[in-house]
């Protein structure tokens, strides 16, 4: 409970090894987290400053209502995080480490997430509709099954090994996307542009995805 009393007080936190704390509920709008260690913190309803967060880890915490579209945002490592709320913009907040972030059922219609790294990320149930993700490196067993994927950009995006389980990609442009080892199980692709796409004689795996695997 001190070093929560002192958290308050203190502005300037640059660099410090804060991970596995339990910060719930405070505000730290204000105080300088750049370069600072968070990793596996407890961060429900914490207030941060996006603004002194530069090179920050937050690795495998769980983190709500967090504004990702600040440019200031600089080298961020947010791999392995749960987000829930946020609003992310990779065009303004280019230098954000997303690799295995777990964005499990957001509400992400219309997100420009064009080029980013998403290698083995938790995107089920998600709603990308009409998003960019034009480039994206989907790989590494990323999951985005039942996600819904409408009129989504997935131009030369990385798709292989991705399980893409009962996604709706209806109208989808996936023109030059590999699409090898993907899992297209009850997928639907209406309408989907796959125009020079890269597929698998049998384009339809038999193996789930880490995220959808039965526990037992």
């Amino acid at each position: 409970m001190r070093a929560l009393l002192r958290l308050r007080v203190m502005r300037d936190l640059s660099g410090m090894n804060l991970g596995g704390l339990d910060l719930r509920a405070l505000d730290l709008r204000g105080v300088k987290l750049d370069g600072a260690d968070l990793a596996g913190a407890i961060l429900d309803a914490t207030r941060l400053d996006v603004g002194h967060l530069a090179g920050a880890t937050l690795r495998d915490t769980t983190i709500y209502g967090i504004d990702l579209t600040d440019p200031r945002l600089r080298e961020l490592d947010l791999q392995g995080a749960r987000l829930r709320g946020v609003e992310i913009d990779i065009e303004r907040a280019p230098c954000l480490f997303l690799r295995g972030v777990n964005l499990c059922g957001e509400d992400l219609h219309g997100v420009r997430l064009a080029g980013a790294d998403l290698r083995g990320a938790n995107l089920n149930g998600t709603n990308l509709s009409a998003a960019d993700l034009s480039g994206v490196d989907l790989g590494g067993r990323a999951s985005l099954a039942g996600a819904d994927l409408r009129g989504v950009d997935l131009r030369e995006a990385n798709l292989y090994r991705a399980d893409l389980t009962g996604a709706n990609l209806a109208g989808a442009n996936l023109q030059r996307a590999n699409l090898r080892g993907t899992l297209l199980l009850g997928t639907n692709l209406d309408e989907a542009d796959l125009r020079d796409a890269g597929l698998d004689d049998r384009p339809v795996s038999a193996e789930p995805s880490e995220h959808n695997r039965d526990p037992r």
